[in-house]
């Protein structure tokens, strides 16, 4: 039993030093998004900028949600965007793959425009809104400078309309060093 925990904890110990390439480095970013708000979804893009210290990251980012126009005749229009600042959490897989989770804050600007009878869209409305944020994710480390992920987030307090939403990604990072 003792024979089986030390070469299980021994065997993690060897992933780690093989995905110990990409540590203490900045790092720039980009990916492509897909927002899934309370009722509806979007594409859009998203750029950051972070810091890797081993396992933990710091990174800030600017997302950008595609802009959309409802009603009947389109008289509505809501644009969007997003500043963030997530803590990341990495825990190597193997020696290129690791499984990332996140946690963060995410400040929500959405202006909605149009002319509308209804309450709920009323006429230019500017809203900014602080929210939580929380995720999981994969990465692949092609090298010591470029690698490759696939995330899910989730954030709170989008604004009164939306709510919440669901944000998938698949991007690619260059790692500086």
């Amino acid at each position: 039993m003792y024979k089986k925990v030390l070469m299980a904890v021994l065997c993690l110990i060897s992933l780690q030093a093989n995905a110990a390439e990409i540590k203490n480095k900045f790092y720039l970013g980009g990916s492509a998004d897909l927002y899934e708000y309370s009722f509806y979804g979007v594409g859009g893009a998203s750029v950051y900028a972070g810091y890797r210290w081993d396992i933990l990251s710091l990174e800030l980012g600017y997302s950008k949600p595609q802009n959309e126009s409802w009603n009947e005749d389109n008289s509505i229009t809501f644009k969007s965007n997003n500043l963030y600042l997530d803590g990341i959490l990495s825990y190597p897989l193997g020696s290129a793959l690791e499984a990332k989770g996140i946690v963060g804050l995410g400040v929500f600007h959405t202006k909605t425009y149009g002319h509308s009878n209804s309450w709920l869209y009323p006429n230019d409305l500017n809203e900014t809104a602080v929210g939580v944020r929380a995720g999981l994710g994969l990465q692949y480390n092609f090298n010591k400078n470029w690698s490759a992920d696939m995330t899910y987030k989730f954030q709170t307090n989008c604004n009164v309309v939306l709510g919440f939403m669901n944000i998938f990604s698949v991007g690619v990072k260059y790692h500086f060093g």
